[in-house]
Order: structure tokens, then sequence, then C-alpha cells
């Protein structure tokens, strides 16, 4: 279901004392409890879930229209039918208008389709599935293949009250894969689920789908053996409204209807219940991604370590609201039994001897610290800190926002000024450019000295042409014998600003400032590669080895222009598949998505079989250019499907090399936990903003040298 969780939003709702800015509210609430089927399992739990939330809305809410559909009432208008629910949204998408606020629940059972057969690709962008399967939330009147509503009808719709400026909330309180059930483990839980052979797919059928799934993969990684381009993202549907979506279970995982509270007997689904508990009694602002990590807070309270809902989309945006908070969140503080931690690690500055301010997690504009933390150790994702002041003896609440005071290390790009001249190197006397690029850094995070050889790197305003050059401090030299001709900065990162940008302070500072962001993501992204790499490698069962056109291993990492490289991957496992993503960077600090099954960098590993030896898949096929000296290595991050139903997203890691001033099509927002820690290096590591877990994945890497011709 890539397409839905990558389209869908939720939204969330605000409880609030203060008055905020929103337009109308409107929702739609289906409950489908009763079966027509006598083969599919009643979901009483589901009526209940849709009473609630309808009593919440308006009467705490303030929603001025709730549709309701729900049960099997003698008014057949109300009834959760396939034909009403598609009413329903055709009525909603004609009468939005901008800044509608719409919350949609859709609680009941759910199942999957394989795709038509005249589908010939499953990787068809109006329909991409890679597994061969539709996902389909089932009405109450669904009958043998009859009257279900598929994944992508649901996309369509959303991205229609998208376009139309509306912001959207769409909780899924049911199955939307073939695993993300609600199983009967208890007498007290209810499955929320129907099998595929219930449905009325046959198990040949099933077999059939697998078997053409995993032929396309199959051809896909061949076609794709010599792409080696970076190829554009291609943008979704436009609009200037959200979407936010919340989901139940993971797909691998269980998700009960169970009765609660525990006294009362009566049946909701887990996740319909929190989320209704959390409304009403959060105070104060708060935005999608803070009510979900509030959701997890409530799940661990009520002793469940499983399902993991999982949420996506517009998730700094306030629930229900027009206000949005920036993109750069602060650290989350938590605990686990005595022991405080913060997330981010040493990827947001923390090491040991580190200081953080403390606030409370309504205190979004951060006016009232309740204390300081020390960071006592810390390793890549997370630090363990101790309570060093606090304006309160009571316990400090869950998730906590922290802003850093102090770090023992700092990560900030630092930059030299100087001037170039028939004399040498000198600090820079136009004090106009300085005090411009002094400002800026200030306002940009990163810092600037006006003596060389304090810094990484330098910015020389070459005093004979009138041109600027950004480059690392240690090749300076190279412009002190000679005056930067193109071939004595060849195989240089750098980048070139001419007289007339330099004229143009605000084009020279936005070209400046994106360069400075290039160098320190790449900077950024190669720590975490490292720091992750050192954690998980132990326990890796993918791994990735070089060959050459005859099929011989590549052992000297030192090629040449003209050679060509085949990259190849190997799944071990014998029961879980894994997404792989390939992140190539080169020495001129552009990143890319290379090879995969598509030519866009991600690809599928299936397990091995029990009765044959794990074989190597092709993966990335390239060819060294001629013109292209210098360093490059590629990264493979390998995902265990089980914990990302949904295919992987990390176009926003793309970024030209430097000196680049082409524009990138703007990327999709990262969504899972670990595309969000990798989305955090595109700022500096101070501003690293928390996710919702960790997910671990299993990250390998590979570089090589190409010489000059």
């Amino acid at each position: 279901m890539d397409r839905l969780t990558q389209a869908i939003a939720i939204a969330l709702v605000l409880l609030t004392t203060n008055q905020h800015c929103f337009g109308e509210r409107v929702a739609i609430l289906i409950g489908c409890s009763k079966y027509v089927s006598k083969e599919i399992t009643d979901l009483p739990g589901a009526a209940n879930d849709v009473s609630a939330f309808k009593q919440l809305l308006e009467h705490e809410l303030e929603f001025q229209h709730v549709t309701v559909l729900s049960g099997w009432s003698d008014d057949e208008a109300s009834r959760p039918t396939h034909d009403n629910i598609v009413s329903a949204f055709e009525q909603l998408i004609h009468s939005a208008e901008p800044d509608t606020q719409v919350l949609i629940l859709m609680s009941g059972h759910g199942t999957y389709f394989p795709v038509p057969d005249s589908q010939t690709d499953l990787l068809d962008p109006a329909n991409p599935e890679p597994d061969g399967l539709d996902e389909a939330f089932l009405p109450a009147d669904y009958a043998s293949g009859q009257n279900m509503i598929l994944d992508n009808q649901i996309g369509m719709w959303l991205d229609q009250l998208k376009s139309k400026g509306t912001h959207v909330w769409i909780v899924f309180d049911s199955c939307h894969s073939g695993t993300m059930t609600r199983s009967a483990s208890t007498n007290e839980e209810v499955a929320r689920y129907v099998s595929p052979k219930v449905a009325g797919v046959s198990p040949e059928k099933l077999k059939a789908v697998k078997k053409r799934a995993e032929l396309q993969a199959k051809q896909n990684a061949l076609q794709s053996r010599t792409s080696g381009e970076i190829i554009e993202n291609i943008p979704r549907g436009g609009g200037t409204g959200s979407v936010v979506a919340f989901f139940a279970a993971k797909s691998h995982q269980t998700e009960a209807e169970l009765i609660r509270p525990r006294v009362t007997g009566i049946k909701r689904g887990l996740l319909s219940y929190h989320l209704e508990q959390e409304l009403r009694e959060r105070k104060g602002a708060a935005s999608y991604d803070d009510l979900g990590r509030a959701l997890i807070s409530r799940y661990q309270t009520d002793g469940r370590r499983k399902p993991s809902p999982f949420w996506t989309g517009d998730l700094q945006r306030e629930v229900l609201g027009l206000k949005s908070w920036p993109k750069q969140r602060p650290l989350f503080l938590n605990r686990k039994g005595e022991q405080m931690f913060v997330s981010g690690g040493q990827l947001a500055g923390l090491h040991a001897g580190a200081m953080l301010e403390v606030f409370a997690p309504g205190d979004k504009e951060q006016t009232s610290p309740l204390g300081q933390v020390r960071v006592l150790s810390s390793n890549a994702t997370s630090a363990n800190v101790q309570r060093t002041n606090s304006s309160t003896d009571d316990p400090w609440p869950e998730n906590c926002l922290c802003q850093l005071l102090s770090s023992a290390t700092d990560t900030r790009i630092r930059l030299d000024l100087v001037a170039l001249n028939e004399s040498g190197l000198k600090p820079l006397a136009d004090e106009r450019l300085a005090n411009l690029v002094s400002k800026q850094a200030v306002e940009s995070g990163y810092q600037v000295d006006q003596e060389a050889g304090h810094s990484d790197w330098a910015l020389v305003v070459l005093q004979s042409s009138g041109d600027a050059l950004l480059l690392p401090n240690q090749e300076l030299d190279l412009l002190v014998a000679a005056d930067s001709g193109s071939q004595m900065l060849e195989g240089v990162p750098h980048a070139r600003f001419n007289a007339d940008t330099l004229a143009d302070p605000s084009k020279f500072l936005d070209q400046l400032t994106s360069d400075v962001e290039k160098i320190a993501k790449w900077n950024n992204l190669q720590r975490l590669i490292v720091a992750a790499q050192s954690q998980v490698r132990s326990g890796n069962s993918v791994s990735i080895e070089a060959y050459d056109t005859v099929g011989n291993p590549i052992t000297n990492s030192q090629l040449r222009p003209g050679d060509i490289v085949e990259l190849r991957a190997t799944n071990t496992n014998l029961s879980r598949d894994y997404w792989y993503v390939i992140v190539q960077l080169n020495s001129n600090f552009g990143i890319g998505l290379v090879g995969g099954e598509t030519g866009r960098g991600i690809g599928t590993l299936r397990h091995a079989s029990p009765n044959d030896p794990p074989k190597a898949q092709p993966v990335y096929r390239f060819r060294c250019g001629d013109s292209q000296p210098g360093a490059f290595g590629v990264v493979v991050i390998a995902l265990d499907t089980r914990d990302h139903p949904h295919t992987p997203n990390y176009s926003f890691l793309r970024q030209d090399r430097l000196g680049s001033s082409a524009k990138r099509t703007v990327a999709d927002p990262a969504s899972t936990p670990f595309e969000k820690l990798l989305d955090a290096t595109l700022w500096s590591p101070a501003q690293f903003r928390s996710q919702q877990g960790l997910d671990k994945p299993q990250i390998l890497s590979w570089t090589w040298t190409i010489s000059s011709p």
C-alpha cells in the first residue's frame, strides 16, 4: 500500500483552552460492525468507535458537520455500504473549501486482492504494487469480490481533497495489507481481518501473483544493470492542502478489537480508543507528530508492546489547525525505567558532557524551561542523560522538548574568508562582503573566520578576476602558485562565484548557503553511515561485492576511466525479504540514488531458499567516466520488509554537485523512522529531530577512486 501511505493523511484532533484559527471542520465516520456475508465476522467495536468519536467531535472539538455510516439500521442511507461510502467521499470532495479540516475514520475489516491481469507492470505509477497485491477496505455489503474499496481509490479521493486546499486526517483502524490483522489472541479479542480465501481469492491465484511479482523484480533488476543516472523525483499531486494518515499496525503485526476500558465490557479498536482518549485529555498546541508519540506512550502504559501504529504525511502541522512548525524540530526526552534518554545521539551533537535545556511538551515557543540535563554517554542515535537542575520537584512528563545548550563536539561547517592577490593569501579586506557572509552564517548555522588555516573550508576572493572560490582549506596551496585555472582545480571539490554574482548580494548569499548546506548534508550523512555500520555490521544477513565484466571479484578500489563495475547483493536470511536502497556519494559532494530495479536506487532482495545456496543479485552496474576523477562511494541500506511494508522513499537525499545551480524537483518527505533520521542530515545535527522509534537497517558500503586518464 505504498502509494496510499505516501499520499494519505490523518488529521488528528486538538483539545485546547486557547482560541485557534481554523476553517470549517467536517468528518466522515465509517464503522463496519455488521456484515451481510455470513462468512465475515461482525465487529461491534467498529460501531462503538464511531459513537465515541461522534460525541467527541460534536461536543468538544467544534465540528460543524459529521457524517456517520455505521451499523445496519433500518435507515439504508446510514449503512456503511459501498455505494454510501463512495457517495460520502464524492459529496465531501464536491463541497470542500480551502482550509477545511477533515477527519475520516475507517473502522472495519481489511484484506488484499491480486492486481488485475490487465495491469502488465506491477510498478505502474498509477498503481505501484511490487508485491502484486491491492489492499482493500471491506464495506458492510462486501460479497465475494464485489463492493470492496481499493487503496488506490482512497488515494485518488484524498488527492482530490488536497488539491482543493483541504487538510485531511484519515485514520485506518483496520487491516490494509495481508498480515496487518486484528487476530484473536485472547477471548476478549476479535479479528478485524478477512483472509483472501474468505474474500473469494483462491490460493492458486495468490501463488500466481507471488510468482508474477518475483519475475518482475528479476526483470527490473536486469533492465537496470546499465543504469547509472540520477533520475529526478516524480512529484505527486499538488495543491495547497495537506494529508496525514495513521495506521493501526505494521504489515506483519496483529491488531486487536478488545474491551476498553477493561471494566466496561465495551469492545473498541485499540487505535481508535487510545486516539480518542488522547484527544480528550490533551491540552495545549500539538502537531500530528506530537500526538503520534503520545499514542506510543499510551500503548506502553496499556501493556501493549505490539502492534506498532505508524503515521505519515504533513506531521509538523498543528492538529486541526493551520499553523505549521519548522521542519527542524528539537530533541525529545523520554524514560526507560529510571533512565532518561534523548533521541538523536552523536548525530545531534550529543556527546558526553553536552548540556540540554528541557521544556514541557506543550511549550512550543519554549518560554518556560523545566530544567537542564547533561549527557552521560551516547551512541549514534540516542544519549543517556542525567537531570542537573529543575524548576520543579515533580517528575517531568514524557516527550519533553530539548534544545542543545552546549556540545562537546561542534559539527558545524567553519569557513575562512580570505583574498588572493599577487603577494599571496591575505585576510579578506572587503568589509561589505565579510559582513554579508558573517550575518548569513549566523542565520544559516555555520561559522566564519577571517584568517586562513583556521577552518576546513575557505571562501577565497580572487582579486585578479573579481571571482570567488569555495574550496577545502587544504587545497589553498593550488591557488598560490597560479590563479585558479580550471586545470589547476581538476578533481578538487569547489564552487565558483563570478564577479557578477558577487555584485548581487541576494544571489551570492543564496548560492553560498546552498553549497555550505550541501557540504554539511554530505558530511553528516557520512557520519551517520559510519555510526550505523559500527552498530549493526556483525548481524548483517545482506552483503555486497563488486565484480568486473568477466565476473571476477574486484579487490582493488583504484579504478581507471572506462572500467565497468557490477555491484551484487546477497541475502542469506532464510525467512526475511529486504528492501535495498543504493545511495551514491561522489567527491564533489553530490548525492544520488542509483541502480535498483527501476534505476531509482530501490529494489527487493528475496530471502534464500532452505534448499538452495543464497544467490548474489545484480543491483547496480556502472562505467567509470573519463572526465570524473576523484573518490566515490555507494551505500546500500537494507531494510526488513516486515518493518517497512511500503516502498522506501529516499529521494530527499539527492543533491547536485558542489557549485551546481540546478534546481531539483521538491522531493517527497521522509516517512519511516530511519528515513527521517537520514532526512535530518539535511541540516546541522544540532537541529536533529526525533523519530517515532528507530528501526534497525543494515548499512553496507563500497568505495573506490577513479584515477585521472
